[in-house]
């Protein structure tokens, strides 16, 4: 049967923080429902993170932290920052897999389609700026070169605006054309002036867009912002949608076993996924010495017949000669032999 084109939808979303995008992100999810969204900034940690990973029952989340390094060397001082996130629909969510993450991007495949997912630096020094950003192009490029021949949709903050004629917009244009991508914008004009505004700084820019790859590109059938009125974050949605081909003939029963995943929450025949960096580490370590215990005991058990029954054992009192820890070695062997084809331990 020949594959159809189907409409794609991608959205884009700096959040400026979990509380402040909550809102305009409920909405996205449950009204628009694009195939995918990337999210920048939503400001949560490892620590936090199920506040976005289980936001919705629709979307799957594939999830950065911009915060672990910090957390990890001591207390959190001034407020969280960073982070990035792509959800994606569960419908598609069984053919996806991640590519490559960092704290400013998260790399993901559904089926031949790439996605990345980009929150640039935001740095008022304009070298350190160009730094930041060369070595994350750098970063990202060299994961692309695995993905040279598929398409390419790339999208997120890029906290400058990519109309313009300056170094670090070029550097990041002169990068889509190395992945055969083109801006969204130019197909289809934002029907706002900005995607980021600030009230108390009396200021608002274009800085969030979407770039797709050049086939695609002739197949774009919408592109423009998100003004909802209850988003509290400083940035606008953008959305991009295109026809692309049919992802979802090659999920098979892992469509079904998404489908039973979110349509029996909290009833019987739920699917439990289970994520053991979530897990109660202190009930872990307890079970697992409950459980370990009885084994410790019978292997003891062992060691003590095999060497009751040893005649040559007082070799290993006898000071370490090079023949003393060749027997040791010899009788650590025999023992490790012994238990592994022993019945008492099963």
């Amino acid at each position: 049967m020949a594959q159809t084109d189907v409409p794609f939808t991608v959205a884009t979303f700096n959040m400026h923080g979990m509380n402040q995008g909550i809102t305009t992100l409920e909405y996205l999810c449950n009204n628009i429902k694009p195939s995918v969204i990337f999210l920048q900034e939503h400001w949560l940690s490892s620590i936090n993170c199920e506040q976005l990973v289980n936001f919705s029952s629709l979307y799957s989340c594939f999830f950065s932290s911009a915060m672990e390094k910090i957390i990890e060397s001591g207390m959190l001082r001034g407020r969280p920052f960073g982070g990035v996130a792509i959800l994606i629909r569960n419908d598609l969510v069984a053919n996806a897999s991640v590519i490559a993450k960092s704290d400013r991007y998260i790399i993901v495949t559904i089926g031949s389609l790439v996605l990345v997912n980009i929150y640039a630096s935001s740095s008022s020094n304009a070298n350190d700026k160009y730094l930041i950003n060369a070595d994350l192009i750098s970063q990202i490029d060299e994961k692309l070169d695995n993905c040279a021949d598929l398409p390419v949709v790339i999208g997120g903050d890029f906290n400058i605006d990519l109309q313009e004629n300056c170094k670090i917009s070029t550097m990041f244009k002169d990068f889509f054309k190395r992945n055969n991508s083109t801006l969204g914008i130019n197909a289809q004009a934002y029907s706002q002036s900005y995607t980021y505004s600030s009230a108390s700084l009396g200021s608002c820019s274009m800085i969030d867009f979407i770039a797709v790859n050049n086939e695609l590109f002739s197949k774009i059938v919408g592109h423009d912002v998100l003004d909802y009125e209850l988003n509290y974050s400083d940035h606008l949605p953008v959305l991009l949608t295109f026809n692309a081909v049919d992802l979802q003939p090659c999920l098979s029963h892992d469509k079904a076993f998404i489908q039973r995943r979110v349509t029996n929450v909290g009833t019987d025949q739920e699917v439990k996924v289970l994520r053991w960096d979530h897990a109660d580490l202190m009930e872990y370590y307890f079970s697992t010495l409950e459980s370990l215990c009885p084994i410790n005991e019978k292997i003891c058990n062992i060691h003590e017949s095999f060497i009751s029954g040893r005649t040559d054992f007082s070799l290993f009192n006898d000071g370490p000669t090079k023949q003393c820890r060749m027997y040791e070695l010899h009788t650590v062997k025999l023992l490790v032999k012994h238990i592994m084809t022993s019945s008492f331990l099963y």
